[in-house]
């Protein structure tokens, strides 16, 4: 990874790839519920770039992928 990526894709990755490790729904859950705490919790006004906003919609995509192939929903 690039060290100038933004932190929030890196943070997004991490819990694409938590996500994607889960075998039942009460992982995926558990998952859920604390990138819902991250994303309530952040209080950037920093707009992303075009490139990040992209490329956190691919790992956002993903992420639903596995979500959904644990038995949760997103």
């Amino acid at each position: 990874m690039p060290s100038s990526e933004d932190p929030h894709l890196a943070k997004l990755r991490e819990f694409r790839d938590r996500a994607c490790a889960c075998k039942d729904k009460r992982c995926v859950d558990a998952v859920q519920q604390e990138l819902i705490a991250y994303a309530s919790a952040d209080k950037s006004t920093t707009k992303p770039s075009k490139a990040d906003e992209q490329a956190a919609d691919q790992i956002l995509t993903e992420l639903e992928k596995c979500v959904e192939a644990a038995g949760g929903k997103l």
